[in-house]
């Protein structure tokens, strides 16, 4: 029984509420009918215009009472209908947070403020779009228009420059997905800004595009189809250790690419450098050295030295002179030999005579058998056999025969076929291009004209000074020139080995224990080559 009355009830105040807004409805139907001739008639009567405005009140406050709004007693009005059918609502229209303005006919578009930002939804039901026709969009100074679901970038003006910001929330950019951007030429870049570049266009004919950093350094881009460097300095790379920085130029069929090896403390170039005629390379801070190009020759030229550290100096040219060591107009030193800084000789000029100091010519040889015990300073004597060429030498000409001599020590006293005086081996390695078919056997280098040492001892007795020496019967040794009564002979025979310059008095000479006989080394001038 209690729900059927509880239902009766509700019911009932259904048709409350439907009479109540038809009665609004039917109300609003006859203010609007009556409207225009209720008008001319306040225009006519004052006494008839006092009582529709009191019955108009009245009517108001009906309406009111239904609808659930309370008029304040200064207002007279909320909405007034034109003649049109168009409301005008007389004053502001205040909506709870989170309570929407509706509009379309299929409640299309809402527009509410959520308690933080307002909201506009174009596309509550399909897909409309807010177009504003007729007019603009004005945001104040450094108000911005955020973009994103996340508010992730914003567009403003911050009354100097619109600022767009990509990078607001995440990591984005500015892309221009289709169509031209067009700059407006100008005559020149604008103020510097601290952390900021600018790109610019000049008032050139044509015009052309520019960079200027913040430090006001221009540099022109993409003049001729490449890049005009008009900066002062330019830096190329992070600083990124164990970096190289690889410049490449990307042509149609070769490439070249110029590096900074940054480990290894060095640019490099994958190709060859050309210089034209008369245009050089300069060496050192105050043009110590420059070698140029004249089209013939190429001139190295300056104050300072042209020197090979720790390398080797080849030089190679067919049919003409290899070498040219030109003194100019006065005479002096052509040429300079040194071990460690210290001059050992040297080859000068003076007028028409060229000399050559400290001078001592050799010979290669191959020992004949087994290399002998042989010590530095010994005599060595040629056996009559001939180290032949290399087969690719043979036959080059009617005078490129084989001349190195086969040698052993030295054995007997006076022996003629003298050959020089032993200074060392060559090493293997550096022997392997040597025109004669060495066969695998060491080669000696035998020093046989000139300036040198040699071992002598004392089978013929003391040494003077200028005597001229000769084998002795103790291998490799050599004595003071005797005839066969063994009195000193002076002349110049071909068996002599060398003159001495030294004086040895064999009383002040030790035996040597291993050997069991005197004997010593001593300057002399070669005289067997």
């Amino acid at each position: 029984m209690n729900s059927l009355t509880g239902s009766l009830k509700n019911i009932g105040l259904i048709k409350a509420g439907l009479a109540a807004v038809l009665a609004v409805v039917l109300a609003g139907a006859l203010v609007h009918a009556a409207s225009d001739q209720l008008k001319a008639a306040r225009m006519t009567n004052s006494t008839l215009a006092s009582q529709i405005d009191d019955k108009v009140g009245e009517l108001e406050t009906a309406l009111g009472i239904i609808l659930g709004i309370t008029l304040d007693t200064n207002v007279s009005a909320i909405f007034s209908i034109g003649s049109t059918g168009l409301i005008t609502v007389q004053y502001d229209l205040t909506l709870p947070d989170s309570t929407a303005l509706t509009m379309g006919t299929g409640g299309d578009v809402d527009i509410e403020y959520d308690g933080t930002d307002l909201l506009i939804n174009p596309a509550v039901v399909g897909s409309g779009d807010v177009v504003i026709t007729g007019g603009s969009v004005e945001l104040e100074d450094s108000e911005s228009v955020t973009l994103g679901t996340g508010k992730d970038a914003t567009v403003l003006y911050d009354g100097t420059d619109v600022v767009i910001n990509p990078r607001v929330v995440g990591s984005g950019g500015v892309k221009l997905d289709a169509g031209t951007l067009f700059i407006k030429e100008q005559a020149d870049a604008d103020t510097d800004k601290a952390a900021y570049g600018q790109i610019w266009v000049n008032t050139a004919t044509p015009n052309t595009l520019f960079f200027t950093d913040d430090a006001g350094t221009d540099t022109q881009l993409g003049a001729a189809g490449g890049t005009d460097m008009t900066a002062h300095a330019v830096t190329m790379g992070g600083g990124t250790a164990g970096t190289d920085i690889v410049w490449t130029f990307d042509g149609e069929n070769n490439d070249g690419v110029f590096s900074w090896m940054e480990d290894e403390d060095y640019f490099r170039l994958s190709d060859n450098i050309q210089l034209l005629d008369n245009v050089g390379i300069i060496f050192g801070n105050g043009s110590d050295m420059t070698f140029q190009s004249t089209g013939a020759n190429v001139i190295v030229s300056g104050s300072g030295q042209l020197s090979l550290d720790d390398t080797q100096l080849e030089v190679r040219k067919d049919s003409t002179t290899v070498i040219l060591v030109d003194r100019g107009v006065n005479d002096g030193t052509l040429i300079s030999l040194k071990q460690a800084t210290s001059e050992e000789g040297r080859i000068d000029v003076s007028g028409t005579t060229v000399g050559y100091q400290t001078f001592m010519g050799a010979h290669w040889a191959q020992f004949l058998g087994p290399v002998p015990q042989v010590e530095f300073g010994h005599v060595v004597v040629a056996t009559g056999d001939i180290i032949p060429l290399r087969t690719a030498q043979q036959n080059r000409g009617p005078y490129d025969i084989a001349k190195l001599a086969m040698v052993k020590m030295s054995s007997s006293r006076g022996q003629r076929a003298i050959y020089g005086v032993y200074r060392h081996l060559e090493k293997d390695s550096e022997m392997n291009s040597v025109s004669f078919d060495r066969k695998g056997n060491p080669v000696a280098s035998i020093a046989a004209l000139g300036l040198f040492v040699v071992r002598v001892t004392d089978t013929a007795g003391n040494i003077a000074n200028g005597d001229y020496l000769q084998t002795s019967p103790r291998a490799g040794e050599a004595e003071k020139q005797v005839d066969g009564s063994m009195v000193y002979d002076p002349h110049l025979m071909d068996k002599t080995v060398a003159k001495a310059l030294v004086n040895v008095d064999w009383e002040t000479v030790s035996v040597d224990p291993t050997l069991g006989y005197k004997w010593k080394l001593i300057p002399a001038t070669l005289h067997s080559g």
